[in-house]
C-alpha cells in the first residue's frame, strides 16, 4: 500500500491508524488507493507552501493555500497559513484576524500555535509567543512535533535575552 499522510498536518501515517500521531485529528478511512493519492497530494502541497513561505515567495504560498483549500484541508491550519502570509506582508491587522480565526477553528493544532507565536514575536510580544508554544507543548504528544516546539521555545528564549532595558547603560 502507498504511504499515507495526514490531510491536516501532512505527517506520515500508517495504514491502520485512525488518528494522526502528530496532530491528533481523525484520519480519513483508507478505502481505496485514490485516498492515498489525495493524502500524498495534500502533503506535497503543504511542503511546497512551507518552502514558499520560508523563501519569501508569498504569491506562490498563497497559491498553495488556495490549492489546499480546494483539497478540503483543515480550516484552522489554512487560516494560520494565510495569517503567516499576511504577517510576512506586514498586514498585521489581517494577520491577527486570520490567526484568531485559526485558533477558534483548531485550538489544539501545533501549526496554529506556532504561527501565532511567530506573530506575537514579530510584534515584540515575546512572552505571548512563548505562551503559545507552551500551550502547544501541553497538548502535543508526537515526539517530532514536540522537538520542533522545544526548538522554537529555546529560540524565543535566546532571542528575547537582549532587550533594550537589559542592554541599557542606565540600569547600573
Amino acid at each position: 500500500m502507498a504511504a499515507r499522510f495526514c490531510p491536516h498536518c501532512a505527517a506520515g501515517a500508517e495504514a491502520d491508524w485512525s488518528f494522526c500521531q502528530a496532530c491528533g485529528r481523525r484520519l480519513p478511512a483508507a478505502v481505496s488507493g485514490a485516498l492515498d493519492q489525495r493524502d500524498t497530494r495534500i502533503a506535497s502541497v503543504w511542503v511546497r507552501a512551507g518552502r514558499d513561505l520560508d523563501a519569501g515567495d508569498l504569491d506562490a504560498a498563497e497559491q498553495a493555500a488556495a490549492a489546499l483549500m480546494d483539497l478540503g484541508c483543515d480550516a484552522g491550519d489554512l487560516h494560520a497559513l494565510s495569517g503567516a502570509i499576511a504577517l510576512r506582508r506586514a498586514n498585521l491587522d489581517e494577520a491577527q484576524t486570520l490567526l484568531d480565526a485559526a485558533l477558534a477553528e483548531s485550538p489544539y493544532s501545533p501549526f496554529v500555535r506556532m504561527k501565532r507565536a511567530e506573530y506575537w514575536f514579530a510584534i515584540g510580544m515575546t512572552p505571548k509567543a512563548k505562551e503559545e508554544v507552551q500551550v502547544a507543548l501541553r497538548y502535543e504528544d508526537a515526539p517530532q512535533v514536540r522537538e520542533q516546539l522545544q526548538k522554537l521555545l529555546e529560540r524565543l528564549k535566546r532571542d528575547a535575552r537582549w532587550s533594550f532595558a537589559r542592554a541599557s547603560p542606565f540600569d547600573k
